[in-house]
């Protein structure tokens, strides 16, 4: 009976205790899902809050300063975008209708502000080179009509009533500036160079975009969405005061539990039981510690040599992150720490699992990953998609959002770490690859031999006189004839010429790179001077910057004045330009010999836009890669048609690059580009 009653009791006692265990479970997650729903919420909401004030202030800097770019208002967009779908996607506003139904609110209302800040960002390009033009005019006011009174009285009037209207964001100016406007069209003509026809259209310009920009910019700075955003913030605080309640409750209803249990359990098989815990956690404790890095809770060294011994035909790569002391030393050892702990997550959750691998760190900043290759691995596609793993996850500590990247080393020969590790020196010492596979015939030379020959090749044809300009002709989309050519620089090697494009970053590095851009500059005056033919000459923006690059085209520009009306410079890099005084003074100097300035690659960027109206060109070569894309692309199309439109306004010819076949060139002609260029009308060639 004795027995039966004790069993009875033992019964009771692990039921009660199930119970017990179950309610703290329930508990703990419940309490912790809580608080980490809350706390996860309130700083989204906090974000979109000084996102939504960060957004408007943008958005003024940028209506204010004339050079300001979008990266930050673009960047704010999008962290607000995020943050929206990271709320729209939360378990809470989704399930409580109350929530959902403010949250929706407010996400339609912002949804019309990014919608805002878009039309803004058109209307203020707009805007803002209209303005940026005028102020240029006021210097350029010709004496004749600040000799009279009435045109000067108007051309000031505008022109104040326009730089009045653009600081106030005032739309009450833009009757007295359509007056002005209509007062002085009867003394403008209709040449383009005229001073008054110029500011009459800049004008015009600004005053039917005015209006509409004004509206955007109140659209966006309007509170509907912050006191939208409060009223969320208000029903959070509701659902969550709710729930905490359910949740004290529930605490109760533990507590009774446990006082039930205190109260049956008997005090030797408790102490038994804890003591057995204690020891058997203790007992995996250090097992786990001996084995694994405490760090980032991968395997360390250690497990690695024990492992390896069970591998028959082990697969290695050896992982290491590029440049990781100079995070330590630039951002501290804190983030140094966290970088280390989320590579090692990116690893582990994106890593297929069908290769059944194992993880370890191995050094500071290195990881190993080992795999028992039971069929065939591909080292090319395994390192290319480790390497993507990063490229796609860039790593955030607070505000900072740092890209990382990795160099891999990989061996299918013992010793693994040892020869992993040669073939990533081997990875690091090239300036092209990212990974290597070791390879017992190789000697990890070739890249440097390949870099030697390069070298030799580059000197040899600098000395040998191997470099020359080939000319790809520009024709006319009107009459088909051919009105320049481009000069494209060439490299003769084995017996023919190529690109030079794969040398050149090897060239900088070894400051050949003036010499070779000085003998394309006098071998292209060579040929404009014999075949008589305007040809375009490439300057990139580190010609321009450099002083033996500035004197020695001074010298060729002395010494054949009569070629001037021949040569067009085409700037390259114009997302680049910086000082903006320099240029102009640059182009000034060239136009006043009779050049013609071109921009190249048109249409890569915003910044193109600003630079195009800050410099008095005459041609805009839109980018190959918009063109290539007329056929297929409806938005490229509008891109493409959209700056020949703005190009004809400001009197600028097109051009189009990488025209490679004839629907290519039947869409340009529709668009009304003034020339085109590719190779569907004519390959690159000699012209002497």
């Amino acid at each position: 009976m004795s027995t039966l009653r004790r069993n009875l009791q033992l019964f009771l006692l692990f039921f009660l205790g199930g119970v017990g265990i179950f309610l703290f479970w329930l508990y703990e997650s419940s309490t912790q899902e809580f608080f980490k729903t809350r706390s996860t919420i309130s700083k989204e909401i906090d974000h979109l809050f000084h996102k939504e004030l960060f957004l408007n202030y943008e958005v003024l800097k940028s209506s204010f300063f004339l050079y300001h770019s979008y990266d930050a208002l673009t960047s704010i967009q999008k962290e607000i975008e995020t943050l929206l779908q990271a709320l729209a996607s939360s378990k809470i506003i989704t399930q409580d209708k109350k929530t959902k139904e403010v949250f929706e609110r407010y996400n339609a209302i912002m949804q019309a502000k990014l919608n805002a800040v878009e039309e803004f960002k058109r209307y203020n390009a707009m805007i803002k080179t209209s303005v940026t033009y005028i102020i240029t005019l006021l210097h350029k006011i010709p004496q004749n009509i600040l000799q009279d009174r009435k045109k000067s009285r108007y051309v000031l009037n505008l022109i104040g009533d326009i730089l009045f209207s653009k600081n106030s964001l005032d739309t009450d100016f833009l009757p007295s500036i359509k007056e002005n406007i209509e007062l002085l069209k009867p003394f403008a003509t209709k040449k383009p160079t005229d001073f008054l026809s110029r500011l009459i259209l800049h004008a015009t310009l600004f005053e039917r975009s005015f209006a509409q920009y004004k509206q955007t910019v109140d659209t966006i700075m309007d509170k509907k969405s912050l006191y939208t955003l409060q009223r969320l913030e208000s029903v959070l605080a509701e659902y969550f005061k709710y729930h905490h309640h359910k949740l004290q409750k529930l605490l109760h209803l533990l507590l009774f539990f446990y006082l039930v249990l205190l109260l049956m359990i008997s005090y030797f098989i408790y102490r038994l039981h804890q003591e057995n815990q204690r020891l058997e956690k203790l007992k995996t404790k250090f097992r786990h510690f001996s084995i694994t890095d405490d760090l980032t809770g991968l395997y360390n060294r250690r497990a690695y040599k024990q492992d390896i011994r069970k591998y028959k035909k082990p697969f290695f790569a050896l992982v290491d992150i590029d440049r990781f002391k100079h995070y330590n030393d630039f951002y501290g050892n804190k983030v140094g720490d966290h970088i280390l702990r989320q590579c090692a997550k990116l690893l582990q959750n994106h890593i297929p699992k069908k290769f059944d691998f194992r993880l370890y760190r191995l050094g500071a900043d290195e990881f190993g990953i080992l795999i028992e290759e039971h069929d065939h691995i591909d080292a090319d596609a395994f390192a290319k998609m480790i390497l993507d793993i990063f490229k796609r996850n860039k790593i955030r500590f607070k505000n900072i959002e740092l890209a990382i990247s990795v160099s891999i080393g990989m061996s299918k020969k013992r010793p693994l770490i040892e020869t992993a590790d040669m073939a990533l020196r081997s990875a690091k010492n090239s300036p092209y690859k990212k990974y290597a596979l070791f390879d017992p015939r190789s000697n990890y030379f070739t890249k440097i031999k390949e870099n030697l020959k390069r070298s030799k090749i580059i000197q040899e044809a600098i000395e040998q006189d191997n470099l020359l300009p080939f000319f790809q002709a520009i024709i006319s989309n009107t009459t088909g004839a051919i009105v320049k050519y481009e000069a494209l620089a060439r490299i003769y090697v084995d017996g023919k010429y190529e690109s030079i494009y794969p040398y050149l970053p090897l060239a900088k590095e070894m400051g050949l790179y003036p010499q070779i851009t000085k003998t394309i500059l006098a071998k292209s005056f060579e040929a404009v001077q014999k075949v008589q033919k305007p040809i375009s000459i490439n300057l990139a923006m580190n010609d321009i910057e450099n002083p033996e690059i500035l004197n020695y085209l001074g010298e060729l520009l002395e010494r054949h004045p009569q070629l001037t009306s021949f040569i067009t410079f085409e700037i390259l890099e114009s997302e680049t330009l910086k000082d903006y005084r320099a240029v102009q003074n640059f182009i000034s100097i060239l136009k006043a010999k009779g050049i013609q300035i071109a921009i190249d690659d048109f249409g890569s960027g915003y910044s193109n836009f600003a630079h195009i109206f800050n410099l008095d060109i005459d041609i805009i070569k839109i980018d190959g890669s918009l063109i290539q894309q007329l056929p297929t692309n409806p938005n490229a199309k509008k891109v493409v048609q959209t700056i020949h439109n703005l190009a004809k306004e400001f009197g600028i010819e097109t051009v189009a690059e990488f025209v490679s076949d004839e629907k290519i060139f039947e869409e340009v002609k529709k668009i009304g580009i003034d020339y085109s260029q590719g190779y569907y009308l004519e390959k690159p060639k000699k012209l002497i």
